[in-house]
């Protein structure tokens, strides 16, 4: 008979030796809620390892403050989130038994492939909106022929190196390749357009310039008759001269009257409102009503990009004294911001980017950085929690100003400022708490 206790020694000699971890996790480990195994005695964690990332250790705190409480703003957005997001599914999965599955399935069993070009309409990780079909060909609205272009449109190797270490994004760029009807029924390989012809269509591929056809119902106030072109550019001139001094969001090189209302009805709306307030008043309820109605339709619908980001954040700069929805509003636009990875660090800027690639993406920077400060100028103010992270965009925003070129804006120079006093008030603010 077998001495029970060197059984037991075996047992623990056989057994597989302990994995050591930290009692902290790692950014990267934290950000993807997942276990920081291997962080000890200043070495990287296996996650980071493989990710060849670096591996950062920072203070957490968790929870919200002794004494502050979730605003009513904040649960009624939560609550309309669910709801639109049961809605959405409703919709989705009564278009698809009605009418989508059948011409899936036969497309499938048919030999010119055009199954494709109905079969990628979800491909992104996003809900499809309510009513695809008021938006056909626009650039800056959701598509039925494409992933939502409300999404930012480059993808580049940071996104690759973020889904080895994060499992939703792994399933967004499977997503991406294979819809769930090309998944589950398995068609030819190679797709083409109904008419023969290779689906040349990519999110990586410019539209044409030209003006996004308006949502249906909804007016900006060119179209509406409140103004005209000229009237348009002259308030345009007037915005970046006595306003935008004081928000630093846009920059004249890139944000025309042309540019603007091409890639957004609901932001050229809105700068047009704000411009009517200040230079035109006879016109501004007019144009707040129509910003009002895109304000509507674009948190009903889903509506993703950097500029209804910044449409958001312009209806809380020169609100009315009754208006109470500026939590809201930014809260919306934050999530959106990080959702859209506007915080995206770049230490070295993309290959062969041209000048308008480098205009558009400091323009998703800057956009997150103003909303770092807004965010965080209200939650001083108020005592509420603020929701942007200091992430590696604000860790190396101190020099910020000085990556768009070889002329340095005097605006950026007072954004990344502006950045740099908020993380000061921050600390200063939980040391003497």
């Amino acid at each position: 008979m077998d001495n029970p206790g060197t059984v037991d020694d075996a047992k623990a000699t056989s057994a597989k030796p302990p994995i050591s971890r930290g009692a902290r996790a790692c950014t990267v480990c934290r950000a993807a809620k997942m276990r920081c195994v291997g962080a000890e005695d200043g070495q990287k964690c296996q996650r980071c390892k493989r990710a060849n990332v670096e591996c950062i250790f920072e203070k957490h705190r968790r929870g919200r403050k002794p004494g502050s409480k979730l605003s009513e703003a904040s649960k009624m957005l939560r609550r309309l989130e669910k709801g639109l997001n049961s809605a959405k599914m409703k919709s989705q999965a009564a278009e698809m038994s009605a009418s989508t599955s059948a011409q899936e399935y036969g497309a499938s069993r048919s030999s010119d492939g055009s199954y494709h070009s109905s079969g990628s309409h979800f491909a992104s990780k996003e809900l499809p909106p309510l009513n695809l079909s008021h938006y056909p060909g626009t650039e800056g609205y959701p598509q039925p022929n494409g992933p939502r272009a409300m999404e930012i449109d480059d993808e580049d190797e940071a996104d690759r190196n973020e889904e080895t270490i994060f499992p939703e994004g792994l399933i967004r760029r499977e997503n991406q390749r294979n819809s769930f009807f090309r998944t589950i029924l398995n068609p030819e390989a190679e797709s083409c357009s109904p008419n023969g012809q290779a689906n040349q269509n990519s999110p990586l591929t410019p539209p044409l310039p030209r003006i996004a056809p308006l949502p249906s119902g909804l007016n900006d106030p060119i179209t509406a008759g409140i103004i005209t072109e000229e009237d348009a550019k002259v308030l345009f001139d007037a915005i970046f001269l006595r306003l935008n001094p004081f928000i630093n969001l846009f920059d004249p090189a890139l944000h025309s009257v042309a540019y603007v209302r091409s890639k957004c009805p609901f932001l050229f709306t809105t700068l047009i409102m704000a411009g009517c307030k200040f230079f035109r008043h006879e016109s501004y309820k007019q144009c707040q009503k129509l910003a009002n109605d895109f304000a509507v339709r674009a948190f009903a619908e889903g509506w993703k990009r950097v500029e209804v980001v910044q449409a958001f954040a312009c209806l809380t700069y020169w609100k009315e004294p009754d208006e109470n929805r500026t939590w809201t509003y930014i809260g919306y636009a934050c999530r959106m911001a990080v959702e859209l990875k506007l915080n995206r660090y770049r230490a070295h800027p993309p290959l062969n980017e041209t000048p308008v690639q480098l205009l558009e993406r400091r323009n998703c920077e800057r956009t997150y950085l103003v909303l770092f400060v807004h965010d965080r100028s209200l939650a001083t103010q108020t005592g509420r929690h603020w929701m942007l992270p200091e992430d590696d965009m604000i860790r190396h925003s101190s020099k910020w100003h000085e990556q768009g070129g070889s002329a340095i804006r005097p605006e950026d120079v007072i954004v990344a400022a502006f950045v740099q006093l908020r993380i000061i008030a921050v600390s200063v603010f939980t040391i003497t708490l």
